[in-house]
């Protein structure tokens, strides 16, 4: 029994590494997901109860100073704490955003946003 158990973790061990490996771009992906342009400040912040958002999102092709106007009054409208406001407005922006937008977004250096 304790050479099955044996043989099996080699054998998944072997599958992961073969999986991690043959795949660079995981690690890449990984640490996409992770870092955020977003301070620590800001992606700690708790989230209020506040019921949902309904806002077009952007996806780069349309007037990007029509979006913040848009975003910023749907997002003042909520009963979000005002003293929370700033924070939230951050920390919500990416759900307004949506294709090369995002990307964008995405691709900005980590804790570059505060």
């Amino acid at each position: 029994m304790r050479t099955l158990e044996a043989q099996m973790e080699q054998y998944f061990s072997s599958q992961l590494h073969k999986t991690t490996t043959s795949m660079p771009e995981f690690d890449d992906l990984a640490r996409g997901v992770r870092e955020t342009p977003l301070t620590k400040l800001i992606t700690n912040t708790i989230t209020p109860k506040f019921g949902s958002i309904s806002f077009a999102r952007f996806d780069g092709m349309s007037d990007p100073h029509y979006h913040l106007l848009q975003y910023k009054h749907v997002v003042q409208s909520t009963n979000i704490p005002t003293d929370m406001l700033d924070d939230m407005m951050c920390k919500l922006f990416t759900q307004s955003l949506k294709g090369a937008a995002l990307r964008w977004f995405c691709n900005l250096p980590p804790e570059s946003i505060n």
